[in-house]
């Protein structure tokens, strides 16, 4: 996929903050003064507790009854997070990172409740269609909000942005939502990673109802769009452009100093784009899939050995037949003695979850 206009500048402002950023810290979500919602009375947004706190420095968005997703540039790995006030054991796979490619700012956890059982989750399940541009979406985090209003122009005194917070605001610990309007797509680099990317605009505060922005600690948090009675997940908060000499003193503008119109811009890494990938690991729901595993069981026995059998001599394996259906474990174009150890050396594994 070709980048949009202008990609050229902003992605310089992107791979400036992803470098400040990584691999500690996130996003958060600046709104505008007098826009806040009242998240008591709010109702035409997702439940708070698909949107979780990923440690200190970033959030998390609930995809299934059992997973979670969130980037990876935050580079923390918790051993529990708390979702509600409930806190859940964290089990990680590097097959569940970086999507089918692996390179991709994305990675899925599979979540236990603390004494072994698995939890039944409220989540909002991936967007899988690619229809999203001028979507209104709602976007949801942890972290960094608003604190100083900033005024320019030389005719008045308007304000064109705001300061990210600081001091006993500079954490993740306040829950966030805002609302905006996808505009566009592109493919994002930060140095380490590439990703398919949604974008949206810091506008205007009448742009929509409770405009906002991303700024530090929300890195994973969810962008989402409503289908039908349900909310899908559109996006994970992955980048943002900003100002200031260092994140300690960070604003986000809708305007710049001179008051004209210079919004600025966030992404978001794009679900549909690695839907299918998300989906295949929690419908299987598997440490890992074990070579061997031709059934999705996430065991290799008995009832694998039937479909390897019916793969076993071909030579035409290839990503247009999944390598014979899984049967070609090397994978190298055929299913051949090689594959059988492979398989006789997985035999009788259980990687269930």
């Amino acid at each position: 996929m070709k980048p949009g206009p202008g990609y050229k500048a902003w992605h310089c402002i992107y791979l400036c903050v992803l470098v400040l950023l990584a691999p500690t810290a996130g996003l958060s979500i600046i709104l505008h003064e007098g826009g806040e919602p009242n998240l008591l009375t709010w109702a035409d947004k997702p439940a708070n507790a698909v949107v979780g706190k990923w440690s200190t420095n970033a959030s998390f968005v609930v995809v299934s009854p059992k997973w979670v997703l969130t980037t990876r540039h935050q580079g923390t790995s918790p051993a529990t997070v708390d979702i509600n006030g409930v806190t859940y054991n964290c089990i990680y796979n590097s097959q569940w990172t970086g999507g089918t490619a692996g390179n991709a700012d994305i990675r899925l956890i599979r979540l236990k409740n603390t004494d072994g059982s698995d939890p039944n989750l409220a989540y909002a399940a991936p967007y899988t269609t690619t229809d999203e541009i001028s979507n209104p979406i709602v976007i949801g985090g942890y972290g960094r909000g608003r604190e100083i209003t900033l005024y320019g122009g030389f005719r008045d005194n308007t304000p064109y942005g705001y300061t990210w917070g600081t001091g006993a605001n500079y954490n993740n610990n306040t829950q966030r939502w805002c609302t905006n309007i996808i505009d566009g797509n592109d493919v994002a680099f930060d140095g380490i990673r590439t990703s398919e990317v949604i974008t949206a605009r810091f506008n205007d505060p009448g742009a929509t109802q409770y405009e906002g922005i991303p700024a530090e600690y929300d890195s994973g948090g969810g962008w989402f769009i409503k289908v039908g009675t349900a909310w899908a997940v559109v996006g994970l908060t992955r980048g943002v452009e900003w100002h200031g000499d260092s994140l300690a003193v960070a604003e986000s503008w809708y305007r710049n100093p001179n008051l004209q119109q210079d919004p600025d811009r966030m992404d978001a890494v794009r679900i549909s784009s690695y839907a299918a990938w998300i989906q295949t690991i929690t419908s299987t729901d598997c440490n890992g899939p074990g070579q061997g595993d031709l059934n999705g069981d996430c065991k290799v026995n008995m009832l694998d050995f039937p479909e390897f059998a019916n793969q076993w001599l071909r030579t035409d394996c290839g990503s247009e037949n999944k390598f014979c259906n899984g049967a070609d474990f090397q994978p190298d174009g055929d299913v051949d003695i090689i594959d059988f150890a492979l398989f006789a050396q997985n035999w009788l594994v259980d990687k269930s979850l």
